[in-house]
C-alpha cells in the first residue's frame, strides 16, 4: 500500500471521535479564548476541522500535495488549507494559537530554532503555541514496540530510538510488506535541550 493511500484511506484511519476528543483536550490546554489558529503539518485536517466546528478560524500548512488535496475536499468552511513548506511559506498575519502536533524535530537543531523563530513572529502579542516535542526517555522506553494502530492486522507500526542521533523513528508498513515501509524520524529533546535552543 502506498503511503498516500494510507494517509487518505477512511477505512484505516482513526474514528472522527478520536479527533473530537483531541480538540477538547487542546481547548482545555489553551485555557483561554482564541479565534485565529495556525496548524503546521496538519495532515488530513481533522484537528483543524474539529476546531473550526468550535467557531475557530484555521489556516493549515501541509507539505504533501495529495494530502492537501484530500484536506481541501473535506475542509470546514472556516479552514484554509495551504500546501507548502512551513520553513518557507509566507504568512502575512498573526495567530492566537499555533499548533505543531506530532512533527517537531524534522531536520537538525538549526532547523528547529529557525522554525521556533518563525512561529514566534506569527504569534499575536498574547498568543500561544502548543508544540509536541518528543522526549528521549519515552522513546528509549518504547523502542522496538510494534502495534496495529487501526484495530486490524492490516497495518503495522513500530517505534524505535536511535541513541547515537537522539532521534525517534516511527515506521509503518502493510502486514507482510516490511521491506516497503515508511519511516518518520524526529529529533528528541529533553527540557534542558529545548531551553538551550
Amino acid at each position: 500500500m502506498k503511503h498516500l493511500e494510507m494517509m487518505t484511506s477512511k477505512s484505516i484511519y482513526p474514528e472522527s471521535s478520536f479527533f473530537e476528543k483531541e480538540v477538547l483536550l487542546l481547548l482545555e490546554q489553551v485555557g483561554r479564548p482564541f479565534t485565529k489558529v495556525l496548524e503546521l503539518g496538519a495532515g488530513r485536517g481533522e484537528i483543524a476541522n474539529g476546531l473550526a466546528r468550535q467557531n475557530k478560524d484555521i489556516v493549515t500548512v501541509e507539505l504533501v500535495e495529495e494530502i492537501c488535496e484530500y484536506a481541501k475536499k473535506h475542509a470546514h468552511p472556516n479552514v484554509q488549507v495551504i500546501c507548502g513548506d512551513f520553513y518557507t511559506v509566507k504568512l502575512n498575519r498573526e495567530f492566537d494559537l499555533i499548533l505543531y502536533l506530532d512533527g517537531f524535530g524534522v531536520g537538525n537543531d538549526d532547523d528547529q530554532f529557525f522554525l521556533l523563530q518563525r512561529m514566534y513572529n506569527w504569534l499575536s502579542d498574547d498568543g500561544c503555541a502548543l508544540i509536541d516535542i518528543y522526549q528521549p526517555l519515552y522513546w528509549q522506553k518504547v523502542a522496538g514496540k510494534e502495534m496495529y494502530p487501526f484495530g486490524t492486522k492490516d497495518i503495522v507500526r513500530k517505534y524505535d530510538y536511535d541513541e547515537g542521533e537522539n532521534r525517534m523513528t516511527d515506521t509503518w508498513w502493510e502486514s507482510g510488506q516490511e521491506n516497503d515501509s515508511i519511516t518518520q524520524s524526529l529529533a528528541c529533546y529533553s527540557p534542558e535541550q529545548i531551553y538551550a535552543l
